[in-house]
């Protein structure tokens, strides 16, 4: 069902009083990134595999339209949407989803939290095709398809990726 009132006319400004100083740094991973604005810059923005639905809390779909548990209950297939696209118009693949690991894993993130979460709560990312993956979990989770649900990392943004990152 919808979450918001149909009448409600779409569009406009909307202004918001945030709390603290102008933040750092607008990375939302690694250092000085965990801000007072990280919520609104990156935890409302970001698109997940799937969602869960505001209102009900079923799970519902978001950029995969598609979804699977396998029989083991720790892996869950997706399939992206093909017509899914960041706002620059670039095509959302599977690899993006394993390039949200790469990234954050990597050294040049210098982020020990995001390094410490992916190791210890994923097991593994395949992909099977330029749209189709699988996240496995190293044990079964209630709400197991949004749990495993990970979110795109644009490859050609972090395109100069490395060493430098977090200047």
């Amino acid at each position: 069902p919808d979450s918001g009132d149909p009448k409600a006319l779409k569009g406009g400004t909307v202004r918001l009083w945030e709390p603290g100083s102008y933040p750092s740094t607008f990375r939302h991973f690694g250092p000085n990134s965990n801000n007072g604005f990280r919520g609104r810059l990156y935890d409302e923005v970001i698109m997940n595999a799937i969602n869960l639905h505001p209102v009900t809390g079923k799970i519902i779909p978001s950029i995969c339209k598609e979804w699977a548990v396998a029989e083991n209950g720790r892996t869950v297939f997706y399939r992206v949407d093909p017509e899914a696209r960041y706002s620059d118009g670039a095509p959302v693949k599977a690899i993006d989803f394993l390039y949200t690991v790469y990234v954050r894993c990597s050294d040049y993130a210098n982020s020990p939290y995001d390094k410490d979460y992916f190791r210890e709560e994923i097991s593994n990312v395949t992909l099977y095709d330029a749209y189709t993956f699988s996240v496995t979990l190293p044990s079964r989770k209630p709400l197991m398809p949004y749990k495993a649900a990970l979110y795109p990392s644009p490859p050609h943004f972090y395109s100069e990726y490395g060493p430098d990152f977090t200047e």
